[in-house]
């Protein structure tokens, strides 16, 4: 019998419940999965006393909530169900971890997953030491105290490592670019086809699939037409309401739209407009004013 998931939808996401299943699917793919729409979120547990007791009724094995959960959260969930929660920041970096091939993508992940759980570990110092004596009588320093001291240290190495890849990226981009080939960067939400589009012009066999996130590097490649030419570039697949946590993964994606000379925005004419129209006003906004041409494939 497959164990069972459940997933918590903040109201917010109503119109965009399908794309919630399948970030969960994507990970967790073998479990049976339940969803419920919250329209209020609790200050202490996000949520309701009814939710909670609906969890231990029903034997749920693990709970996925589709939102950003404050560290109070996480512990005052704990403390009541005694399994499993996880929230949509974590989730998308399991995916992240799911596909990443390169040494910058598995920095950034890792990177990712401290930011978001020093402030936790903090939280669960403070409720370790509520109702202790101070001075000589303390509990002493917690085993919490140096794991987040040793994750501070391992942030800033990352961070210095992180830096060298960039350096030695743009040291490469700049070699072609001084040769004069223009590129061309293939844009758009995620799944929306864009590696499919690159593997067909270049001839390459990069992976694709039907979960978000399956390329997390951006791959260029030399393409030669009517004797001309030209380097076409995947970008990373933007997704709505990307935790801030992880913008620093796609600081190459965005990188690489701005020198661009040409972007390709790749839109899938399956989904609503309401999917595409924010990501093109992102590029609009911000990057479109480096590049000559900006064209559309549906």
């Amino acid at each position: 019998m497959k164990e069972t998931i459940l997933v918590v939808i903040p109201a917010k996401y109503r119109k965009y419940v399908d794309e919630e299943i399948s970030l969960v699917k994507t990970v967790y793919s073998n479990y049976s999965i339940k969803k419920i729409i919250v329209n209020r979120i609790n200050k202490k547990q996000y949520i309701s006393k009814r939710i909670i007791d609906l969890i231990k009724s029903n034997g749920f094995s693990k709970v996925v909530i589709m939102d950003i959960l404050k560290p109070r959260h996480f512990i005052q969930l704990y403390r009541e169900l005694g399994i499993e929660v996880k929230d949509r920041m974590q989730l998308i970096l399991e995916i992240f971890a799911l596909h990443a091939g390169s040494k910058e993508a598995l920095l950034q992940i890792e990177l990712a997953e401290l930011r978001h759980r020093l402030p936790l570990i903090k939280e669960a110092i403070r409720y370790a030491k509520l109702g202790e004596l101070h001075g000589f009588l303390g509990g002493g320093r917690y085993g919490y105290e140096k794991y987040y001291t040793m994750a501070k240290k391992r942030m800033a190495r990352i961070r210095r490592e992180l830096e060298e890849l960039r350096r030695i990226r743009e040291t490469r981009r700049r070699a072609r670019s001084r040769l004069g080939l223009p590129h061309i960067a293939l844009v758009g939400y995620t799944c929306a086809g864009k590696t499919t589009l690159f593997n067909y012009l270049t001839r390459q066999y990069k992976p694709v699939g039907p979960e978000p996130f399956t390329t997390l590097s951006p791959k260029a490649s030399s393409v030669v037409y009517k004797g001309k030419k030209f380097i076409f570039v995947d970008t990373v697949g933007f997704v709505r309401d990307i935790p801030h946590e992880i913008i620093e993964a796609f600081y190459a994606t965005l990188d690489e739209i701005v020198y661009s000379d040409v972007i390709i925005d790749i839109i899938d004419s399956s989904k609503s407009p309401d999917d595409v129209i924010p990501y093109f006003f992102i590029i609009q906004s911000k990057f479109i004013y480096n590049s000559s041409y900006v064209f559309f494939i549906y």
